[in-house]
């Protein structure tokens, strides 16, 4: 089973994260933030911004790339049918794949977008 992010599990356009941008309900925890908002697309759809503050390009495209990979790792568990927007802050120390993962899951779970069993189909097709 083919689990990376496809571009239909992606949010790619402009309007789409200004709206989600705009979302009331916004959970944070330790350099994480979510916005999310219904979609129509059947499957929930993922886009992650690092915040400014950032010193350099590498670092914010490391906690980027990190935090994409925590995301994937939990995704057969999120609720569909949501936009999800993760915003990243700078922070002394960098979230490990693994520090990242356990932020989301209770990001997601204080949401109410976690689901206690994994999804057996996804939106690949």
């Amino acid at each position: 089973m083919k689990r990376s992010l496809t571009k239909r599990e992606r949010v790619t356009d402009r309007r789409s994260v200004r709206n989600l941008f705009r979302a009331s309900s916004t959970p944070r925890r330790s350099g994480l933030r979510l916005f999310y908002a219904a979609n129509d697309a059947g499957c929930s759809r993922v886009v992650v911004c690092p915040a400014r503050g950032f010193a350099h390009a590498p670092a914010r495209n490391r906690q980027r790339r990190l935090v994409r990979e925590a995301y994937r790792l939990l995704k057969h568990r999120v609720t569909p049918g949501y936009d999800l927007l993760l915003q990243i802050r700078p922070r002394r120390r960098e979230l490990g794949v693994r520090a990242a993962g356990e932020v989301l899951t209770a990001l997601l779970g204080e949401a109410g977008l976690l689901r206690r069993r994994a999804l057996t189909r996804t939106c690949e097709s």
